[in-house]
């Protein structure tokens, strides 16, 4: 299952455009030849449980579409609108009550036809008191263009044709809300061709199971994801009744192959279980998508199992990725021949795209792409239709079928898939647990719920069940198992939470469903060994002389003749001379970790101990051992001879040095921990915990630093411009200075992705041709696979490769002339006598081709030579021309050329901007083009996709800053604690407290002072607008303060309503009333004064707890219980303002500047903590960074700009006081106290003449400060 985001507007139409003409049904007395002859897909069903409150179910219309999806509105708003108006009430009233929670974000869209078409709608409806209709809403949006374009000027005639084109261009530049959420269910493509090939019986069978599946998979999506929010910053998470959603049918991809598949297209809109329309919690709905995915894997699985006696098994998808489970006996040439018509398309589509840019200088229009797409697809695929019957596609495939596989018969080879005798794997839930916690354990530090139930799915999928309800029951106990037995708690314990604040199931509104963090004690227990193995003394301790007569024999003897900058020459001192078990040693990128490893290795010889290098691959244990001259080896093998009981040749006072140490997980380092311990050596880490770190579970290189110490190289030597080194390490810390020498520096390559790629492999071709070194990249291996295989073409052309080749798993060919990369390590498969053997990341050149598939190939670097295994060649081979930026860390070329995906991250922007010493060029992809998987047919005038194009420097703005590092477990664990004391999270949680505290009558209260201040829906502020605002809640609590402080909120609204206009232009409102509101009125909020139950240094900006009410036994449990917690958490808030101001003074960050020196005064040093602590408790809670250095910052917007008036009142009220003693004699009174103190030890310990002596000058006290003999010393104090 994938999600994508639909927006607003007309987005949906891709979904209703490529139903059966006229919605055609299957009639009643022939639904078969109905069912084959009718063109296009099905018409879309309501689902989900939220469409019991809006009285739909069904078949899905246009018009509801449209209401839901383009406009916010309940799905049958028409009749809605119509009913309520019959009976009096205005049509704007009536609209109003017919929305769905708040409007849509309206965004400033200067598009003229956007805003003309706006215009009209809403003279269409003042006129005909109704909504216009779809059609309606064509024709008005069709005279607009035809209108605008008749003002153009062009003599050309304005042919249908031509509105069409303009409307669909400046739909694609406009920007639309989020309206709901695309979840695409799709099977593994055996399960496809089962349904294609396999016969009308087979193909209804298997649609009943793809159904069944992804309707399991919606109601767990209900129970695990469909909460709202609510509160400031939306702080509480809400149980809502369930998605509102529409399910279309879909039998094949965008190039035609089949792929039966179904889009459940969720509304972003949800009802609470207060009967108010509120936003769905995506973030919510984005974490559960993968567990939701593995509920309709799993089910679907277990259909085909149960009815077909079917088998699955797993098939190899190439390195780096999971297994897929295919059905056993389906034909990989099937397999891999329908999937690969997609990359034809998307190839041709490619071309056609950039030959459009090379005629015409810009990006096409959207019409345009519409159009290559469509002829991408007819040049695969040659039809008459568009929209085409199930008949048609099925004979298509069935001939492609017998093209793939010449000779065989479909039905034998479908009967061959089918009633296989299966043996069923046993069922052993404490086993299958700790399984589970193991996967999830290799590939991350932390994890929640979501991880493990997924998991579970796919450690249960070969036992077979009862049924799917068992299947599930199964996932929860070996999830429950997995959690409470095998898993450690990272979130801490808060205390709970009054019934109030609670969701029915007795979780806090405050915790996000499933977000808790787990870990394993065997990952914490190897993080704490780490950290103190790194404090830990031992080992061979190289002497100040020996290590400085080591490295100036290394720089005499380096063949550059090299010195050791400062931070060179203070990590071989690290390294050699601490006499540290572990030592982490950080060189971020260019900054010669290699050179200073050389002289380290010359220093350790001297102690009659050797340097052995372990790396986290192969080939970076290779380069390693090359440039130290040392024998390396990966960390795996270490563990792996270990284990096996081999002697490892590692001696008393070996170093066993890690390089690239950032990139290994933490239980491989903990076990060369053990390992050099064991034999009484030494282990050095070397890397930078801001690059690429492990695939699998992290965050430990960067643990052992944080905690322990240790030397971060940061004189960058790599790059020659100076500027380029400033700008890598500005770029490493997220420091958005590094943007601008990118910029400046022509190194940053924006717009259409292919033609992107295009510019960024003339300029590598270029590189190679004026003889630089060059380097192709990407974060993604499709790009890498991509640019590779443009590379290959061009060499076949010239003559260079040879055109026919062995097939590969990724789909291409290599053959004889081609350069290849191996992916996996075969230490078997051995190179230059057995002194080497093949790796992974190695590149080779192909010098043969072999006719059982085999390749015999020569290495690029020291061009030893070895045949492949036919097998080896089919699962391990890929082309190699470019390289994923993973395979790149550690490279360095000239120049280094990359293109960054949008979901590129900080660490893999760093390794690939930093590989090139004369230059590094970030290719990236701005400008918006139709995706070559849309739909077949694409609504033309009503569709767009919209996605804001940026410039380069934003996009790349965008991944600076995105940080993919993975925290350890035990950072993680602090985090946690740290976070419970947070401003920014106590506040809001007890702002959302008092508001419950006002009970239920208080909300209506507040609808009354809106009904009563905003009477007239047609005026500029619309009551019903204001109360389904998601900002209504924060605005709701304002007015009850304000009617506490004794002032009526509806006076103070109709006066800040009138205070100014809400918008100029009455097409573009005010986006969120409720927002403007809350800003005009949070000034007329008095402070709270100092009075009962109120504690000392609570903020005048927050508000009061309730006061007890000790007389009434007759209050409400559940309020009372609510109330006794809101004034523990007020207190809270209030403890918090002191630590703040305490910190500062033990910790002062920059801003402290601003409030002048610590006094040593006591009574001065209160007012000033004081004074920190409500500085400091302001920045905590709005999030003010300690980095900027402004002691207030400048704010004026709402509640947050009233609590800084506050706080700067509050500082101008309470100036720090003169000291009551001058502080140079309460500085010299420290220091007598101290001599005093000193003075009395000396006199109470008894004498010993072995071990007094005199004492020396600084021990002795000062004669100006030494009492006479018999007298009492007198300060004053």
């Amino acid at each position: 299952m994938t999600c994508h985001v639909l927006h607003a507007g007309d987005g949906y139409q891709y979904l209703t455009r490529q139903v059966a003409s006229g919605d055609v049904q299957r009639s009643a007395h022939d639904p078969l030849v109905a069912y084959y002859t009718v063109e296009g897909n099905p018409p879309g069903q309501w689902v989900g449980s939220g469409i019991a409150d809006l009285d739909v179910s069904g078949i899905v219309s246009e018009e509801q579409m449209l209401a839901l999806f383009g406009e916010g509105l309940r799905p049958d708003a028409n009749a809605f609108i119509a009913e309520r108006v019959a009976a009096g009430m205005s049509f704007e009233k009536a609209r109003g009550q017919a929305r769905l929670g708040r409007r849509f974000a309206q965004y400033d869209n200067e598009i003229p036809l956007v805003r003309d078409a706006a215009a009209a709608y809403a003279a269409f409806e003042r006129e005909h008191h109704r909504r216009p209709s779809v059609v309606e809403r064509r024709r008005l949006k069709e005279d607009i263009a035809q209108a605008h374009l008749s003002g153009h000027g062009s003599c050309l005639a304005i042919t249908a044709e031509a509105i069409k084109k303009y409307i669909a261009d400046e739909l694609g530049r406009a920007r639309h809300a989020v309206a709901g959420f695309d979840l695409v269910f799709s099977p593994v493509k055996s399960v496809s061709l089962l349904w294609a090939l396999g016969g009308h019986e087979i193909r209804a069978a298997v649609e009943e199971i793809h159904e069944a599946a992804w309707r399991r998979a919606l109601v767990y999506g209900e129970q695990v994801a469909a909460f709202t929010r609510m509160g400031a910053g939306g702080i509480a998470q809400v149980p809502s009744k369930g998605f509102v959603a529409v399910a279309f049918v879909h039998r094949d991809s965008r190039a035609g192959d089949p792929d039966l598949h179904t889009h459940v297209t969720v509304a972003n809109r949800v009802m609470g279980e207060d009967g108010r329309w509120r936003t769905l919690d995506s973030k919510q709905l984005h974490a559960a998508a993968v567990s939701m995915s593995e509920v309709y894997n799993s089910t679907v699985e277990q259909g085909i199992v149960d009815r077909f006696g079917a088998e699955f098994v797993d098939v190899p998808k190439g390195p780096g990725k999971r297994a897929v489970r295919e059905i056993a006996g389906m034909p990989l040439e099937w397999i891999r021949g329908f999937s690969r018509r997609r990359t034809q398309v998307e190839a041709g589509y490619d071309e056609l795209v950039r030959d459009y840019v090379r005629r015409h200088g810009h990006t096409p229009p959207r019409t345009v792409q519409i159009q290559l797409a469509q002829q991408a697809t007819l040049a695969t695929r040659p039809t008459k239709s568009a929209l085409r019957t199930l008949a048609d596609q099925i004979a298509d495939w069935t001939h492609h079928a017998h093209e793939l596989l010449p000779g065989a018969s479909i039905p034998d080879v479908i009967a061959g898939c089918l009633h296989r005798q299966t043996a069923s794997l046993e069922y052993d839930p404490e086993r299958v647990a700790a399984a589970v916690v193991d996967v999830v354990s290799a590939n991350r530090a932390t994890w929640n719920i979501f991880h493990i139930r997924a998991e579970a799915h796919r450690q249960l999928r070969p036992v077979d069940f009862a049924g799917a309800e068992e299947r599930m029951a199964a996932v929860e106990t070996v999830a429950r198992l997995a959690l409470d037995r095998d898993s450690v708690l990272l979130d801490v314990e808060v205390e709970p939470v009054p019934s109030l604040l609670q969701r029915p199931d007795g979780e806090s509104v405050f915790i996000r469903h499933g977000s808790q963090r787990y870990t394993s004690e065997q990952i914490l227990a190897a993080e704490q060994r780490l950290v103190d193995a790194a404090q830990t003394a031992a080992g061979p301790v190289v002497s100040r002389f020996a290590r400085d007569l080591a490295i100036r024999r290394f720089e005499t003897s380096n063949r550059k003749k090299v010195r050791l900058n400062p931070g060179q020459h203070a990590l071989v001192e690290h390294f050699v001379s601490s006499g540290l078990f572990l030592a982490v040693g950080i060189g971020p990128p260019g900054t010669g970790k290699s050179t200073a490893m050389r002289a380290v290795r010359e220093a350790w010889q001297s102690t009659g101990g050797r340097v052995l290098g372990f790396a986290p691959s192969a080939v970076a244990a290779s380069v390693l051992g090359d440039e130290l001259g040392v024998r390396a080896n990966t960390i795996h093998s270490l563990l792996l001879a270990h284990a096996l009981g081999v002697d490892l040749d590692i001696q008393r006072g070996d170093m066993l040095l890690v390089d690239e140490a950032g990139m290994a997980d933490t239980r491989s380092l903990d076990g060369v921990r053990a390992i050099a311990a064991e034999h009484g050596a030494v282990v050095r880490l070397l890397g930078d915990h801001r690059q690429l770190s492990a695939v699998e579970a992290g965050g430990a290189l960067r643990l052992i630093y944080h905690d322990t110490g240790g030397v971060e190289l940061t004189d960058v030597r790599r790059f020659a411009d100076p500027a380029e080194a400033a700008a890598v390490l500005q770029f490493r810390v997220g420091d958005k200075q590094a943007l601008r020498f990118y910029a400046d520096n022509g190194r940053l390559v924006g717009g259409v992705r292919a033609v992107a790629l295009d510019r960024l492999y003339a300029d590598w071709k270029a590189d190679v041709a004026a003889g630089r070194t060059s380097i192709m990249m990407s974060d993604s291996t499709d790009v890498a696979r991509e640019l590779s295989a443009r590379a290959q073409a061009e060499r076949r052309a010239t003559g260079v490769a040879e055109l026919g080749g062995v097939d590969l798993h990724d789909g291409t060919h290599a053959g004889v002339g081609d350069r290849v990369v191996t992916r996996k390590n075969r230490r078997q498969l051995t190179v230059l006598g057995g002194r080497d053997y093949v790796k992974n990341g190695d590149l080779w050149e192909v010098e043969k081709r072999h006719t059982d598939g085999r390749l015999t190939v020569r290495h690029v670097q020291h061009r030893g030579r070895r045949t492949l295994p036919a097998w080896y060649v089919a699962e391990w081979v890929e082309l190699g021309y470019a390289a994923t930026v993973h395979r790149s860390q550690g490279m360095t070329v000239d120049t280094a050329r990359a293109f960054l995906t949008i979901a590129a991250t900080r660490e893999a922007a760093l390794v690939a901007l930093s590989r090139g010493v004369h230059g590094n060029y970030a290719y990236l992809d701005t400008e918006t083009v139709l995706h070559p998987d849309e739909p077949t047919i694409l609504p033309g005038d009503l569709f767009y996709r919209y996605r804001e194009a940026t410039p380069a420097i934003r996009a790349l703005a965008a991944i600076l800053a995105r940080e993919g590092a993975e925290l350890s477990a035990t950072e993680t664990l602090r985090q946690a604690l740290a976070d419970l004391e947070l401003l920014s999270r106590l506040v809001p949680e007890y702002d959302y407290g008092l508001d419950v505290h006002r009970g239920p009558h208080a909300a209506e209260q507040a609808e009354q002072w809106i009904g009563d201040a905003f009477p007239h829906p047609r005026g500029e502020v619309d009551a019903d607008d204001v109360i389904t605002d998601d900002a209504w809640p924060a605005l709701r609590a304002l007015l009850h303060k304000i009617n506490d402080a004794g002032r009526d909120p509806v006076d103070l609204l109709r006066e800040r309503a009138a205070k100014r206009e809400f918008a100029s232009d009455p097409r573009n409102p005010a986006r969120s009333a409720a927002k403007v509101l809350h800003y005009r009125l949070a000034d007329d909020l008095p402070y709270p004064p100092d009075g009962v139950g109120r504690p000392d240094l609570l903020p005048g900006w927050v508000s009061s707890p309730p006061i007890p009410d000790l007389d009434r036994p007759d209050l409400d449990p559940d309020r009372s219980e609510l109330a006794g917690w809101l004034r523990a958490r007020a207190h809270r808030i209030a403890d918090r303002v002191r630590d703040l101001g305490e910190h500062a003074a033990h910790n002062p960050p920059v801003w402290v500047a601003g409030l002048g020196d610590l006094p040593h005064d006591p009574v001065a040093r209160e007012v000033w903590i004081r004074r920190a602590g409500h500085v400091a408790a302001y920045r905590e809670r709005w999030q003010v960074p300690d980095s900027n250095p402004a002691l207030l910052p400048p704010c004026d917007r709402g509640e947050q700009g009233r609590a800084r008036a506050w706080v700067a009142h509050y500082l101008a009220q309470h100036p720090v006081p003169e000291p009551l003693v001058d502080d140079q004699l309460a500085a010299r009174t420290s220091q007598v106290r101290s001599r005093l103190d000193a003075l009395k030890i000396r006199i109470a310990r008894p004498t010993n003449p072995a071990t007094d002596h005199e004492p020396s000058p600084s021990e002795e006290p000062a004669p100006e400060t030494t009492p006479a003999a018999g007298q009492d010393l007198d300060i004053g104090l």
